[in-house]
């Protein structure tokens, strides 16, 4: 019995894609459908208002996600016939540029912080404490007696360079039976440090976003059984060990236990949209959606803010569900900028360029395809809790580095195939 392992017509190192793939769609929806189930079975302010919102949302995902398919012209082999990439030597370079840029970020953020090697440790296996502790010293910046970090202007070009994490994980994983011996020490190194600075910020989306990030070299590999990448035993290892610590965070931060414990964190952040549901809608002109960039013009240059006008801040207010300590999906976030009747419009147009770009990706191994295709997939399976991507500065200056390199590399493809 043959095995099948393509899914492209190839000639030479050009391709067209022959096969659509359901298989992100699948698991996206699997995922939210899940929780949302969870939570109507565990919690009790329920309403066919939020039932028949999320019925809505999930078919237009889905809508949005096959959209291409039906397309005739988006698949037949004379428009989709593209250059596939090839490893090349400056990767290495890359990798080892964008660890060592991860390693300045953490340590400066560490010796931001912490005093020493006792303070460090006791704070690592306690990141429940970390979280507090820093939590508390950024309110109160004038109880920070540590003077540490690499100076303000340092500290803001590593704060800019925050994706440099995402692109030297991707390509170290893509193309780690080529790169060197060198560069794969430096990426582990930088992973071990990565990992310690996630322990002390005391945040498990740290670590869950690298993990979701990766996520679709994963099932690229299960998927399609390339050669370039880690084995299957290490990809498993990976994600038990990653799973592990995701769930050490989660017990670490809260009283209960368990499973208890993990229900809670997949399914309370519906309960904040159902509040949010039966609140009338107040426009806060995109300070809420983009929350990561627009509070730097808050802090900086004095512009108001339209922040405590949003769904989760009135939310607080009216019922008392806080706006910053605990979920409320997304959607809320997405509806004070553009009312909860644009959600499903905007979640198919995403869900339409990430079919494109997923289906696309798989034939030409873009790398930086897969690097845009990890924050997409961060902002899917965050959709239970809030809008990930632009929740903080360096998380928008992250997606922000990362699409205009894969917007580059479009380019390079195009120019690269008119020379030949």
């Amino acid at each position: 019995m043959t095995k099948k392992y393509t899914n492209y017509n190839v000639n030479g190192d050009r391709y067209y894609i022959n096969r659509f793939d359901y298989t992100p769609i699948i698991m996206i929806l699997g995922y939210i459908y899940f929780t949302y189930t969870l939570h109507l079975i565990i919690n009790n302010n329920n309403s066919v208002f939020g039932f028949v919102f999320m019925c809505i949302v999930g078919a237009t995902i889905l809508l949005g996600y096959l959209l291409p398919k039906f397309k005739s012209s988006v698949w037949s082999p004379s428009t989709t016939l593209i250059t596939k990439w090839k490893y090349r030597r400056k990767v290495d370079f890359l990798i080892i540029l964008c660890s060592l840029v991860t390693i300045g970020y953490c340590l400066n953020f560490i010796t931001s912080y912490y005093k020493g090697i006792s303070d460090i440790l006791f704070y690592a296996i306690n990141p429940g404490k970390a979280y507090e502790y820093i939590k508390m010293i950024k309110k109160y910046p004038e109880l920070n007696n540590v003077n540490g970090g690499f100076g303000s202007v340092i500290s803001i070009l590593l704060t800019l360079s925050a994706g440099t994490k995402y692109i030297f994980i991707t390509l170290s994983l893509l193309y780690w039976k080529k790169i060197k011996t060198i560069t794969k020490l430096i990426s582990v190194l930088a992973i071990g440090i990565y990992i310690l600075y996630s322990l002390l910020v005391g945040s498990m989306i740290a670590i869950a976003s690298l993990f979701l990030a990766c996520f679709p070299i994963f099932i690229f590999h299960f998927r399609d059984n390339n050669s370039i990448f880690l084995n299957k035993w290490k990809v498993i290892t990976s994600t038990l060990l990653i799973s592990s610590l995701v769930f050490f965070f989660i017990n670490n931060r809260t009283t209960g236990e368990g499973i208890e414990t993990i229900l809670f964190y997949i399914t309370h952040g519906y309960v904040g949209l159902e509040y949010a549901l039966k609140l009338p809608f107040e426009f806060t002109y995109g300070f809420t959606t983009f929350k990561g960039i627009t509070s730097y013009f808050v802090d900086y240059l004095g512009v108001t803010n339209y922040i405590n006008n949003s769904y989760p801040f009135r939310n607080e207010t009216v019922n008392g569900w806080p706006a910053l300590s605990v979920w409320s999906t997304i959607f809320p976030w997405l509806a004070s900028d553009f009312s909860f009747a644009l959600i499903p419009f905007i979640l198919f147009f995403i869900s339409y360029k990430f079919s494109m770009l997923w289906n696309k990706t798989r034939g030409t191994k873009n790398p930086y395809g897969f690097l845009l295709l990890g924050q997409i997939f961060i902002f899917w399976f965050m959709i239970p809790a809030n809008n990930q991507l632009f929740h903080t500065f360096e998380n928008s200056m992250a997606f922000i580095l990362i699409l205009i390199i894969y917007k580059i590399s479009k380019y390079k493809i195009v120019w690269r195939d008119k020379r030949s």
